[in-house]
């Protein structure tokens, strides 16, 4: 049994003794606090105080946070649904009062509290709490602990709420200690040592985490996704990135989201497991949660070839907008008409931007009238295709501008099933090179993208972002035009 008169740590602050007076409503104000410590108390928490009270003055709230000699050391408890407001009183807390530690209450199941996203209501969500304490420790320099219960409606959370709080910066965490071998060291219970363990096998747990794995930089190993494998275009991305990646003494794990969101987050969840230092993601049409989740989780990321400009990562991408427009406008100039843009039906930043390039193109030559963007489905384009295209020549399109390599790939087969007479009419520009060009019966010119550039780049940020910290940087690289001589 442990002894009680045992002192400990939490952070750089000594408890005399194992004998804590928890905080309780409307109980532990100051002269209650002194009357334990005055009984042996080590440690005191005060009765939890609201952010929002902070944040506007509320007097009682204030009058609340008043600490009296000789109750140190002593902790105050937070309680709040906003990390931002969690974070700004927590600052306040220890710049105006004596506090030796902030405590953040996750566990409180009072309606009142719960009903505001409050109190026990963190722990449905591991990376909400992995989010919030990382805000909120970033502001302070004491100690930063957590008050939570084993769940909300499932027990198994436990260990990943535990370990997700110790990741981003609690001063300490009895579950982590018990699940490294360390129990001993930090004087754990035996019993407490045991339910810990219960519950992770119940659960199946698997001590590689994320944060833990990501944060020791020591694997030299980085992750790249790519959207689609079977497209040439991240085919020499994989092939380029593999070659630089060994000259900095990395090795490349690969994976392919196959324009899933589901699977690319199960695959970066599978990289992230594997130990790799950090990743390279094309990310798919509506990840943005999951790239959010890890950019949130201080994961090294850089995004490639397409990003969310809400999100605030690192990304390396082609200037599509200028390439679109330069493409529109060799159309324009060569003498055709009214070139239609064929792109897909997703809403990522790359085909937004090269639609504005070629609208913006079709708008200074004053043919806004007769600028159109057909939109072929993702997972049947060579459907898509064949209803589309034939519609639009019928209407007066007399060139095309392809958003993508493989929308070129689909949308030739049904252009050469239109015949030579259709064929040796229309202007045909694509991006990215592609050897099915040169065995067409119409010349193709394309935007060239500088894949070893961008690879380059997205490979320095990324070795910077693991070795120094997570520094956001953005890249935009101009393609080349290569035009094609009929």
């Amino acid at each position: 049994m442990t002894n009680l008169n045992t002192p400990f740590m939490i952070g750089d602050v000594e408890i005399p003794n194992r004998t804590v007076l928890a905080p309780m409503a409307g109980v532990t104000n100051s002269a209650f606090r002194t009357i334990a410590k005055e009984l042996g108390a080590g440690l005191v928490v005060m009765e939890m105080v609201s952010d929002k009270g902070i944040q506007y003055n509320n007097e009682k709230t204030l009058h609340m946070l008043h600490i009296d000699e000789g109750e140190n050391p002593v902790s105050i408890q937070l309680f709040g649904s906003d990390e931002d407001s969690l974070a700004r009183a927590a600052e306040f807390i220890q710049e105006n009062t004596k506090t030796d530690i902030v405590d953040i209450n996750m566990g409180c199941p009072v309606n009142k509290i719960v009903k505001n996203e409050a109190g026990a209501m963190w722990l449905k969500d591991p990376d909400k709490i992995y989010s919030i304490i990382n805000k909120v420790q970033s502001v302070l320099d004491i100690p930063l602990t957590v008050k939570m219960r084993t769940g909300w409606s499932d027990p198994s959370l436990a260990v990943e709420n535990a370990l997700a709080a110790e990741a981003a910066g609690v001063s300490t965490a009895l579950v982590s200690f018990v699940l490294n071998g360390k129990k001993k060291e930090y004087r754990v219970g035996e019993e407490t040592a045991q339910r810990i363990l219960k519950i992770a096998n119940e659960m199946n747990y698997q001590p590689n985490l994320a944060a833990k794995s990501l944060r020791s930089g020591k694997t030299k190993t980085i992750g790249l996704v790519v959207s689609d494998i079977s497209n040439p275009f991240f085919s020499q991305l994989a092939r380029v990135l593999e070659d630089e990646a060994t000259k900095r003494g990395y090795t490349v794990l690969f994976g392919s989201s196959d324009e899933d969101k589901d699977k690319m987050t199960r695959v970066v969840s599978n990289l992230i497991n594997k130990g790799v230092d950090g990743l390279i993601i094309v990310p798919c049409d509506n990840s943005e949660k999951s790239i959010a989740s890890l950019v949130n989780n201080n994961i090294p990321i850089v995004l490639f070839d397409r990003y969310f400009p809400e999100i605030n990562v690192s990304y390396v991408a082609l200037n599509n907008f200028n390439a679109s427009y330069i493409s529109t406008k060799h159309l324009l100039n060569a003498g055709y008409n009214a070139p239609c843009m064929v792109a897909y039906d997703v809403n990522l930043i790359h085909m937004k931007e090269r639609i504005r390039g070629y609208k913006k193109a079709m708008d200074e030559a004053g043919k806004r009238n007769l600028a159109n963007v057909v939109f072929l489905r993702q997972d049947a384009p060579r459907k898509s295709a064949d209803r589309l295209l034939p519609k639009m020549i019928d209407g007066g399109v007399d060139a095309f501008l392809f958003a993508t390599n493989m929308i070129s790939l689909a949308c030739l087969y049904t252009i050469k099933d239109m015949g030579e007479g259709i064929i040796g009419k229309i202007g045909l520009v694509g991006f990215d090179g592609n050897p099915v060009f040169d065995f067409f019966d119409a010349p193709i010119s394309y935007i060239q993208q500088p894949i070893d550039v961008l690879v380059q780049k997205a490979l320095e940020i990324l070795i910077d972002i693991i070795i120094n910290g997570n520094t956001v940087q953005s890249v935009l690289a101009e393609g080349e035009f290569i035009e094609m001589a009929p």
